[in-house]
């Protein structure tokens, strides 16, 4: 069994059932929590269960189907659709809650998805 090692190389790696915080900040991915399960589908490596953390610099980011009981954008300046109206922020943040999402990532953010709620906190805004 594999304990420990270096793996060197473009290597998909594919975990599931993750609980914890994510944080993107610029071009930096971090995260920090638990994962169900871990795979280097292409070694056939597989791990169950444990701790994970790490981070990693990147150019563009795609996370598919992603539920989250609740994301924070913060310094974020752009438009916000939802129900049909389009609101515009600048330089402010935005709660999601009990989202259900893809996040793509490389000059701009985009989330492509569904929210139980959205708050703009700086002005008192709430879509339910």
């Amino acid at each position: 069994m594999l304990r420990d090692g270096t793996i060197i190389g473009k290597k998909a790696i594919v975990i599931e059932g993750f609980t914890g915080t994510v944080t993107l900040e610029k071009e930096n991915f971090s995260f920090a929590g638990q994962f169900s399960r871990l795979e280097l589908t292409e070694l056939g490596v597989l791990f169950t269960n444990a701790p994970v953390n790490g981070s990693v610099n990147y150019w563009s980011l795609s996370v598919s189907d992603v539920s989250l009981g609740e994301l924070t954008l913060k310094n974020l300046t752009g438009t916000v659709s939802a129900k049909g109206a389009d609101i515009h922020i600048d330089d402010g943040s935005v709660v999601l809650r009990n989202v259900q999402t893809s996040i793509y990532a490389d000059a701009t953010l985009a989330l492509n998805g569904k929210a139980g709620s959205i708050t703009l906190p700086n002005s008192d805004i709430v879509i339910d």
